[in-house]
């Protein structure tokens, strides 16, 4: 259908047609979104409504990203935790060198989790715009043999609770904007925020 459309486009330059193919491809990328997952379902909500919400109570919320990119494919994360009305808790962005997407937001999670620890915190709800992340360190067996999935594994074993959301990109822009602080910085730079 969207083959279609884009030879509608060319051959009848119809411009006022370009919106519609891109509604209908944000359209059907929702409908993928909120596919059945490996047993689980992913709920979403229209883009306009989409929004951070507070935890639940008795709860924190961390949300998380990576970001990468440069001529170098520079690697950064960035996260944040928040308290039961939203306060800010604790916030971080670091450069990390080079490594793909799916490792710098592992490393995020691996920051977020260990000062949620080190604060005391026993339940915990992390937030990520990326579907792989969350399969990852859910039921998946992919990357097991990783030295850092494994880490993370055996932290989020821990005596807590953890639990990994799927969210929309749009709900995730704090953690987006801490990642790309750091990106471009010499590895190891970063800056933590805490508001405790």
């Amino acid at each position: 259908m969207l083959w279609k459309r884009r030879c509608s486009l060319i051959f009848s330059q119809d411009v006022g047609r370009f919106r519609d193919v891109v509604n209908l491809s944000r359209n059907f990328r929702d409908n993928i979104l909120a596919a059945t997952v490996n047993g689980s379902v992913v709920h979403t909500c229209p883009r306009s409504a989409a929004r951070w919400t507070l935890p639940l109570v008795g709860w924190i919320k961390g949300n998380f990203d990576g970001a990468v990119g440069g001529p170098h494919r520079m690697a950064a994360a960035g996260g944040v935790l928040r308290g039961g009305t939203g306060e800010w808790l604790f916030g971080f962005s670091r450069s990390l060198g080079s490594c793909s997407i799916i490792v710098a937001e592992l490393w995020a999670v691996f920051d977020l989790l260990l000062h949620a620890w080190r604060l005391g915190f026993c339940k915990v709800e992390l937030e990520t715009d990326n579907s792989l992340v969350a399969e990852i360190l859910g039921r998946s067996l992919a990357l097991n043999s990783n030295a850092l999935v494994s880490d993370l594994k055996a932290m989020i074993g821990r005596r807590w609770e953890v639990r990994i959301t799927h969210i929309l990109h749009e709900v995730n822009r704090v953690a987006k904007g801490l990642a790309s602080l750091a990106r471009g910085k010499p590895r190891g730079n970063g800056i933590i925020l805490f508001l405790l």
